[in-house]
Protein backbone atom coordinates (compact mmCIF):
# COMPACT_ATOMS: atom_id res chain seq x y z
CA UNK A 1 0.00 0.00 0.00
CA UNK A 2 2.83 2.38 0.90
CA UNK A 3 4.48 1.75 -2.47
CA UNK A 4 1.24 2.49 -4.30
CA UNK A 5 0.76 5.77 -2.42
CA UNK A 6 4.32 6.97 -2.99
CA UNK A 7 4.21 6.10 -6.68
CA UNK A 8 0.95 7.95 -7.20
CA UNK A 9 2.11 11.06 -5.40
CA UNK A 10 5.39 11.18 -7.37
CA UNK A 11 3.82 10.91 -10.81
CA UNK A 12 1.79 13.37 -12.78
CA UNK A 13 -1.99 13.03 -12.76
CA UNK A 14 -2.17 11.48 -16.24
CA UNK A 15 0.19 8.68 -15.10
CA UNK A 16 -1.71 8.02 -11.88
CA UNK A 17 -4.45 6.11 -13.64
CA UNK A 18 -2.04 3.78 -15.47
CA UNK A 19 0.00 3.08 -12.34
CA UNK A 20 -3.01 2.33 -10.20
CA UNK A 21 -4.40 -0.20 -12.63
CA UNK A 22 -1.03 -1.86 -13.20
CA UNK A 23 -0.55 -2.44 -9.49
CA UNK A 24 -4.06 -3.44 -8.56
CA UNK A 25 -5.45 -5.30 -11.56
CA UNK A 26 -3.90 -8.60 -10.43
CA UNK A 27 -5.57 -8.66 -7.02
CA UNK A 28 -7.65 -11.86 -6.80
CA UNK A 29 -11.41 -11.71 -6.27
CA UNK A 30 -12.94 -14.48 -4.19
CA UNK A 31 -16.26 -14.21 -5.99
CA UNK A 32 -18.59 -16.92 -7.25
CA UNK A 33 -20.30 -16.13 -10.54
CA UNK A 34 -23.92 -15.14 -10.02
CA UNK A 35 -26.56 -13.74 -12.33
CA UNK A 36 -29.82 -11.91 -11.89
CA UNK A 37 -32.88 -10.81 -13.83
CA UNK A 38 -34.00 -7.36 -12.66
CA UNK A 39 -37.38 -6.07 -13.82
CA UNK A 40 -38.46 -2.45 -13.39
CA UNK A 41 -42.28 -2.21 -13.50
CA UNK A 42 -44.27 0.89 -14.38
CA UNK A 43 -47.85 0.32 -13.22
CA UNK A 44 -51.05 1.47 -14.83
CA UNK A 45 -52.71 4.19 -12.79
CA UNK A 46 -54.65 2.88 -9.80
CA UNK A 47 -53.42 -0.71 -10.19
CA UNK A 48 -51.07 -0.99 -7.21
CA UNK A 49 -53.40 -3.18 -5.14
CA UNK A 50 -53.94 -5.53 -8.08
CA UNK A 51 -50.19 -5.68 -8.72
CA UNK A 52 -49.45 -6.70 -5.11
CA UNK A 53 -52.12 -9.42 -5.32
CA UNK A 54 -50.49 -10.64 -8.55
CA UNK A 55 -47.01 -10.87 -7.01
CA UNK A 56 -48.39 -12.69 -3.96
CA UNK A 57 -49.55 -15.46 -6.29
CA UNK A 58 -46.30 -15.45 -8.28
CA UNK A 59 -44.44 -15.80 -4.99
CA UNK A 60 -45.76 -19.37 -4.83
CA UNK A 61 -44.14 -20.20 -8.16
CA UNK A 62 -40.84 -18.54 -7.25
CA UNK A 63 -40.70 -20.34 -3.90
CA UNK A 64 -41.17 -23.64 -5.74
CA UNK A 65 -38.28 -22.87 -8.10
CA UNK A 66 -36.05 -22.03 -5.13
CA UNK A 67 -37.07 -25.19 -3.27
CA UNK A 68 -36.18 -27.15 -6.43
CA UNK A 69 -32.73 -25.51 -6.57
CA UNK A 70 -33.46 -23.68 -9.83
CA UNK A 71 -32.69 -20.22 -8.42
CA UNK A 72 -31.27 -18.67 -5.25
CA UNK A 73 -33.57 -15.78 -4.33
CA UNK A 74 -36.60 -13.80 -5.51
CA UNK A 75 -37.69 -10.43 -4.17
CA UNK A 76 -40.06 -7.52 -4.76
CA UNK A 77 -38.95 -3.98 -3.91
CA UNK A 78 -41.07 -0.83 -3.79
CA UNK A 79 -39.31 2.17 -5.31
CA UNK A 80 -39.48 5.46 -3.41
CA UNK A 81 -40.99 8.09 -5.71
CA UNK A 82 -39.21 11.36 -6.54
CA UNK A 83 -40.48 14.85 -7.33
CA UNK A 84 -38.96 14.77 -10.81
CA UNK A 85 -40.36 11.33 -11.75
CA UNK A 86 -41.52 11.12 -15.33
CA UNK A 87 -44.35 9.09 -16.83
CA UNK A 88 -42.24 5.94 -17.01
CA UNK A 89 -40.60 6.04 -13.60
CA UNK A 90 -40.72 2.55 -12.10
CA UNK A 91 -43.00 1.80 -9.18
CA UNK A 92 -41.66 -1.66 -8.28
CA UNK A 93 -38.58 -3.75 -8.96
CA UNK A 94 -38.33 -7.55 -8.87
CA UNK A 95 -35.04 -9.44 -8.67
CA UNK A 96 -34.51 -13.11 -9.58
CA UNK A 97 -31.07 -14.39 -8.57
CA UNK A 98 -29.37 -17.47 -10.04
CA UNK A 99 -26.19 -19.38 -9.18
CA UNK A 100 -25.21 -19.68 -12.85
CA UNK A 101 -26.16 -18.54 -16.33
CA UNK A 102 -27.19 -22.12 -17.05
CA UNK A 103 -29.81 -21.97 -14.29
CA UNK A 104 -31.10 -18.65 -15.61
CA UNK A 105 -31.36 -19.95 -19.16
CA UNK A 106 -33.03 -23.16 -18.01
CA UNK A 107 -35.79 -21.22 -16.22
CA UNK A 108 -36.50 -19.24 -19.38
CA UNK A 109 -36.37 -22.35 -21.57
CA UNK A 110 -38.53 -24.54 -19.30
CA UNK A 111 -41.09 -21.90 -18.34
CA UNK A 112 -44.66 -23.06 -18.97
CA UNK A 113 -47.39 -20.61 -17.96
CA UNK A 114 -50.11 -23.27 -17.82
CA UNK A 115 -48.03 -25.37 -15.43
CA UNK A 116 -47.35 -22.29 -13.31
CA UNK A 117 -51.07 -21.54 -13.04
CA UNK A 118 -51.78 -25.16 -12.20
CA UNK A 119 -49.19 -25.19 -9.40
CA UNK A 120 -50.51 -21.92 -7.97
CA UNK A 121 -54.08 -23.24 -7.96
CA UNK A 122 -52.94 -26.46 -6.30
CA UNK A 123 -51.15 -24.53 -3.55
CA UNK A 124 -54.13 -22.20 -3.03
CA UNK A 125 -56.76 -24.95 -3.01
CA UNK A 126 -59.28 -24.22 -0.26
CA UNK A 127 -57.86 -20.70 0.17
CA UNK A 128 -58.82 -19.01 -3.10
CA UNK A 129 -61.12 -20.00 -5.92
CA UNK A 130 -59.76 -20.96 -9.33
CA UNK A 131 -61.82 -18.20 -10.92
CA UNK A 132 -60.35 -15.54 -8.63
CA UNK A 133 -56.81 -16.75 -9.32
CA UNK A 134 -57.44 -16.52 -13.07
CA UNK A 135 -58.79 -13.00 -12.63
CA UNK A 136 -55.74 -11.83 -10.65
CA UNK A 137 -53.27 -13.40 -13.07
CA UNK A 138 -54.91 -11.90 -16.13
CA UNK A 139 -55.42 -8.31 -15.01
CA UNK A 140 -53.16 -5.92 -16.93
CA UNK A 141 -51.41 -4.09 -14.10
CA UNK A 142 -48.28 -2.90 -15.91
CA UNK A 143 -47.76 -0.09 -18.39
CA UNK A 144 -44.14 -1.01 -19.06
CA UNK A 145 -41.46 -3.50 -18.01
CA UNK A 146 -37.74 -2.80 -18.37
CA UNK A 147 -35.67 -5.96 -17.96
CA UNK A 148 -31.94 -6.27 -17.40
CA UNK A 149 -29.90 -9.46 -17.10
CA UNK A 150 -26.99 -8.80 -14.76
CA UNK A 151 -23.71 -10.51 -13.99
CA UNK A 152 -22.23 -10.01 -10.53
CA UNK A 153 -18.74 -8.55 -11.00
CA UNK A 154 -17.85 -7.89 -7.37
CA UNK A 155 -19.41 -7.65 -3.91
CA UNK A 156 -18.77 -7.52 -0.20
CA UNK A 157 -20.13 -10.27 2.06
CA UNK A 158 -23.66 -9.56 3.29
CA UNK A 159 -23.82 -8.68 6.97
CA UNK A 160 -26.87 -10.48 8.40
CA UNK A 161 -29.74 -11.45 6.12
CA UNK A 162 -32.11 -9.68 3.74
CA UNK A 163 -35.37 -9.02 5.61
CA UNK A 164 -38.69 -7.35 4.80
CA UNK A 165 -38.43 -3.61 5.32
CA UNK A 166 -34.75 -3.44 4.35
CA UNK A 167 -33.88 -0.44 2.19
CA UNK A 168 -31.48 -0.88 -0.73
CA UNK A 169 -29.93 1.80 -2.91
CA UNK A 170 -29.60 0.96 -6.59
CA UNK A 171 -27.60 3.22 -8.91
CA UNK A 172 -27.59 2.99 -12.71
CA UNK A 173 -24.21 3.63 -14.31
CA UNK A 174 -22.91 4.47 -17.78
CA UNK A 175 -19.31 3.36 -18.36
CA UNK A 176 -17.06 6.07 -19.82
CA UNK A 177 -13.60 4.55 -19.32
CA UNK A 178 -12.19 1.11 -20.13
CA UNK A 179 -10.85 0.88 -16.58
CA UNK A 180 -14.19 1.65 -14.92
CA UNK A 181 -14.66 -1.89 -13.58
CA UNK A 182 -11.21 -1.79 -11.98
CA UNK A 183 -11.99 1.51 -10.26
CA UNK A 184 -15.14 0.02 -8.72
CA UNK A 185 -13.37 -3.12 -7.49
CA UNK A 186 -10.04 -1.65 -6.42
CA UNK A 187 -10.92 1.84 -5.23
CA UNK A 188 -14.62 2.25 -4.49
CA UNK A 189 -14.90 -1.19 -2.91
CA UNK A 190 -12.25 -0.29 -0.32
CA UNK A 191 -14.41 2.65 0.78
CA UNK A 192 -17.47 0.43 1.15
CA UNK A 193 -15.52 -2.30 2.96
CA UNK A 194 -14.22 0.28 5.42
CA UNK A 195 -17.77 1.49 6.14
CA UNK A 196 -18.86 -2.11 6.71
CA UNK A 197 -16.10 -2.41 9.33
CA UNK A 198 -17.30 0.83 10.89
CA UNK A 199 -20.88 -0.50 11.09
CA UNK A 200 -22.37 1.93 8.56
CA UNK A 201 -23.02 -0.50 5.71
CA UNK A 202 -24.28 -4.08 5.41
CA UNK A 203 -23.60 -4.85 1.75
CA UNK A 204 -22.31 -3.52 -1.57
CA UNK A 205 -22.38 -5.13 -5.02
CA UNK A 206 -21.27 -4.20 -8.52
CA UNK A 207 -23.11 -5.72 -11.50
CA UNK A 208 -22.78 -5.51 -15.27
CA UNK A 209 -25.65 -5.54 -17.76
CA UNK A 210 -25.20 -8.39 -20.25
CA UNK A 211 -28.71 -8.45 -21.79
CA UNK A 212 -31.73 -6.14 -21.82
CA UNK A 213 -35.30 -5.98 -23.07
CA UNK A 214 -36.46 -3.78 -25.93
CA UNK A 215 -37.93 -1.15 -23.60
CA UNK A 216 -34.87 -1.04 -21.33
CA UNK A 217 -32.54 1.96 -21.44
CA UNK A 218 -29.81 1.17 -23.96
CA UNK A 219 -27.16 3.53 -22.56
CA UNK A 220 -26.85 1.87 -19.15
CA UNK A 221 -23.92 -0.50 -18.63
CA UNK A 222 -23.80 -1.32 -14.90
CA UNK A 223 -25.68 -1.15 -11.60
CA UNK A 224 -24.29 -0.75 -8.10
CA UNK A 225 -26.27 -1.84 -5.04
CA UNK A 226 -25.87 -1.15 -1.33
CA UNK A 227 -27.72 -1.63 1.94
CA UNK A 228 -26.98 0.89 4.67
CA UNK A 229 -27.32 0.43 8.41
CA UNK A 230 -30.25 2.64 9.37
CA UNK A 231 -29.37 5.72 11.38
CA UNK A 232 -25.71 5.82 10.32
CA UNK A 233 -23.69 7.96 7.93
CA UNK A 234 -21.02 6.88 5.46
CA UNK A 235 -17.54 7.99 6.56
CA UNK A 236 -14.46 9.02 4.61
CA UNK A 237 -11.21 7.69 6.03
CA UNK A 238 -8.37 9.37 4.12
CA UNK A 239 -5.85 6.93 5.56
CA UNK A 240 -7.23 4.24 3.23
CA UNK A 241 -5.14 5.81 0.46
CA UNK A 242 -2.56 7.59 2.60
CA UNK A 243 -3.87 11.16 2.72
CA UNK A 244 -6.62 13.51 1.52
CA UNK A 245 -4.74 14.51 -1.64
CA UNK A 246 -4.52 10.92 -2.88
CA UNK A 247 -8.13 10.28 -1.83
CA UNK A 248 -9.36 13.29 -3.80
CA UNK A 249 -7.36 12.38 -6.91
CA UNK A 250 -8.58 8.77 -6.88
CA UNK A 251 -12.14 9.94 -6.29
CA UNK A 252 -11.80 12.19 -9.33
CA UNK A 253 -10.63 9.30 -11.48
CA UNK A 254 -13.51 7.11 -10.29
CA UNK A 255 -16.03 9.87 -10.95
CA UNK A 256 -14.67 10.54 -14.44
CA UNK A 257 -14.82 6.86 -15.39
CA UNK A 258 -18.65 6.71 -15.33
CA UNK A 259 -21.84 8.74 -15.33
CA UNK A 260 -24.48 8.08 -12.70
CA UNK A 261 -27.78 7.92 -14.60
CA UNK A 262 -29.80 7.91 -11.38
CA UNK A 263 -30.15 6.35 -7.94
CA UNK A 264 -33.22 4.87 -6.29
CA UNK A 265 -34.23 3.80 -2.80
CA UNK A 266 -35.93 0.42 -2.81
CA UNK A 267 -37.79 -1.15 0.14
CA UNK A 268 -38.17 -4.93 0.32
CA UNK A 269 -41.85 -5.91 0.57
CA UNK A 270 -41.85 -9.57 -0.52
CA UNK A 271 -39.32 -12.39 -0.91
CA UNK A 272 -38.83 -16.09 -1.48
CA UNK A 273 -35.64 -17.87 -0.47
Amino acid sequence: VGFVILAIINHKLFKMKKLLITLLITLPLSLSAQYAIVDFFVLNEGMEEEYIALEELWQIYHQNTIDNGDKIFWSVWKRESKEDDGEFAAHYVTINQFASMEDLENENKNFDFEKVVSSIKSSMKGKMSSRKIDKILNVETKKQMRRYVLRLNDATPLQGSIELGDVMKGSAMIKKDNDYEQYESNVAKLYFQDNIKKGNLRWWAFTEIIERSEDAYDDLTHFTWSIRVQGTKMEKDYSLFGNKFTWDKLSELVSNSRDVKGSNKLTLIMKAN
